[in-house]
């Protein structure tokens, strides 16, 4: 399915598949999405902020130059394998989200709420965490290189075995 250029602003998608979907320059802000696949989609230049997804899953998905400020995601969402450059998720809510084997580097999870999230062997490397809250988020085997970690709430309840790389800010 192809979504280029569509304005979905405040929109309800539920019980979908739309597996290696295009989303190139689409309008969602505000969209309420539930169990909804978006499997190996290509979210580029859209501006999901604001929007509210319960149930979504998105891996191997590639989200590029996209806003998901604010964002929530409560309840199961499946982000393992995604890619995502160049993207914010500042401020979003996104509790046991799962990023395993991410590759996000350079993103802003800056004053994200991120308790029991999952990002074993995720690169996220020079991303932001400052201000976030990672209780209980694990980071087992994770690239952390100059990733900022400043003022994070909950980093010494995380868990930080074997990471690569030196990050900042990070207080355990």
């Amino acid at each position: 399915a192809i979504f280029d250029g569509a304005d979905l602003r405040d929109a309800q998608v539920t019980d979908n598949e739309m597996p290696n979907s295009s989303w190139v320059g689409t309008e969602l802000h505000a969209v309420a999405m539930e169990d909804t696949g978006l499997q190996g989609a290509r979210i580029e230049q859209a501006d999901l902020s604001g929007a509210r997804f319960v149930d979504v899953r998105m891996q191997g998905a590639l989200l590029l130059s996209t806003s998901l400020k604010g964002i929530n995601m409560n309840g199961p969402a499946d982000l393992t394998h995604i890619t995502i450059f160049n993207s914010s998720f500042q401020d979003a809510f996104l509790p046991g989200a799962l990023f395993v084997e991410a590759n996000a580097r350079g993103v802003d999870f800056s004053g994200s709420i991120l308790q029991n999230s999952d990002f074993r062997r995720a690169n996220v490397e020079r991303s932001s965490f400052a201000g976030a809250t990672i209780t209980d988020a694990t980071f087992d085997f994770a690239n952390v290189s100059l990733t900022d970690f400043t003022n994070a709430i909950g980093a010494s309840k995380g868990s930080w075995f074997n990471i690569q790389g030196t990050p900042v800010g990070l207080v355990l």
